[in-house]
């Protein structure tokens, strides 16, 4: 299996379709691949939306949970993934039509563990391409550490931002910390210090989709509550596994991570 694309899914019934079609309608991907979504309790017909379309593409797999949160979700995605490549897509964004054959040919053919690419954000007002990785020299291989180096705590990118060669995920046992906001940032900060080769692609491959607040914008007290219980998570995290990083690693992660412990004290204050 080339390619295990991960959905997790949780009442979108609105924006599901486009996220499913542009995977299935928009892109040619050549070999076998697999679209694993987990429907996380959904309260709406977002289940029965991915019942149909499991009728129609026998590429898409489908899990039903009861509601635990997407990174219990993606868990249980990652646990019956078989492809040899990862890709995580949000159900309220999609895919860039005809991207993902380029992707994964690139990934290959430069035999890379991660691959960043760009990708446009979109609101109720306007259309921005970014890029995921402004420090990164576009086709330039670089380590995992080096990321690290050129990167701070919220420069890790997100999850949707990447390829990623699944054996990296594995066998290190990389897997995301339930009910924090952060997962994105703690797992790949988990995951970087395995990276031997990854280089960041000029295409226009995912489209993030947003509308109004979300769990890291909103400014609310029990949301600013959640953020810094978050980051203590994501602290101890990081620094108990940094114990079986290189030397060089310990050093950027303990700099970063001391100085996100002073901004939290400061911000508790």
């Amino acid at each position: 299996m080339e390619l295990t694309i991960i959905i997790p899914v949780y009442n979108v019934e609105n924006h599901l379709s486009r996220c499913l079609d542009s995977i299935f309608v928009g892109n040619n991907i050549d070999g076998e691949f697999e679209v694993i979504a987990v429907d996380d309790g959904s309260t709406d017909n977002s289940y029965g939306i991915l019942q149909e379309y499991a009728f129609r593409y026998k590429q898409l797999k489908i899990y039903h949970q009861e509601n635990q949160g997407s990174s219990v979700a993606r868990n249980k995605a990652l646990d019956v993934a078989t492809g040899k490549y990862i890709m995580f897509v949000d159900s309220d964004d999609f895919l860039s039509a005809n991207s993902v054959k380029g992707v994964i040919d690139y990934i290959k053919e430069n035999d890379l563990d991660l691959l960043f690419f760009d990708y446009t954000k979109i609101s109720s007002s306007e259309e921005q391409v970014c890029r995921t990785c402004p420090n990164l020299i576009n086709g330039k291989t670089y380590s995992g550490e080096d990321y690290i180096k050129n990167s701070q705590y919220e420069g890790f990118g997100s999850l949707w931002s990447c390829v990623y060669r699944r054996s990296i995920i594995e066998v290190n046992k990389i897997r995301f910390y339930n009910g924090i906001i952060h997962q994105d940032v703690d797992f790949l900060m988990r995951l970087f210090p395995h990276v031997v080769k990854l280089q960041h692609l000029s295409k226009n491959v995912y489209n993030y989709y947003y509308v109004g607040e979300s769990a890291t914008r909103t400014k609310s007290i029990k949301k600013i509550q959640k953020n810094i219980f978050s980051d203590f998570i994501v602290i101890n995290n990081v620094t108990k596994a940094s114990e079986n990083y290189t030397e060089n690693v310990r050093s950027m992660y303990s700099f970063q991570m001391n100085s996100l412990l002073v901004s939290l004290i400061i911000t508790l204050v």
